[in-house]
């Protein structure tokens, strides 16, 4: 793999979340509910900053691979099948996330953003290069 190549990387996402405003919640808004964009890479850059954040905060959130399959048209469950646990994305930097490749593609992101978040900006580059070093 060629991180360094910037020529490897396509912009997949540059977007900024906000709560809804809720004025009787204790908090005074609704929380950012999760966020999903379908992908079709498995090894990710992901930063996230927020102008509403404490100098102390460096959680930005997680995400989670949900696969597109079912194993029966009988199933009673939704075909978007979390192959593995979520993993944290931190503030004011890029995090490299490599998920487990099943060869399934496209499949969907599932971005968790804290409740204490009213706002939450996010960058998502996915890696298009070989992988063979």
């Amino acid at each position: 793999m060629d991180f360094g190549n910037n020529l490897n990387w396509d912009l997949t996402l540059r977007a900024t979340y906000s709560a809804s405003p809720a004025p009787n919640e204790a908090r005074g808004y609704f929380p950012i509910p999760p966020k999903t964009i379908l992908l079709d890479r498995y090894v990710l850059a992901i930063g996230a900053s927020s102008s509403v954040a404490k100098p102390n905060w460096r959680l930005a959130g997680f995400v989670s691979p949900r696969l597109l399959f079912s194993p029966s048209s009988t199933s009673e469950y939704v075909a978007a099948v979390q192959s593995e646990k979520g993993q944290a994305i931190l503030l004011n930097q890029l995090t490299l996330i490599r998920f487990t490749d099943f060869g399934i593609t496209p499949y969907l992101l599932e971005i968790s953003i804290p409740h204490w978040f009213s706002q939450l900006s996010l960058e998502i580059w996915r890696y298009q290069g070989t992988d063979s070093p």
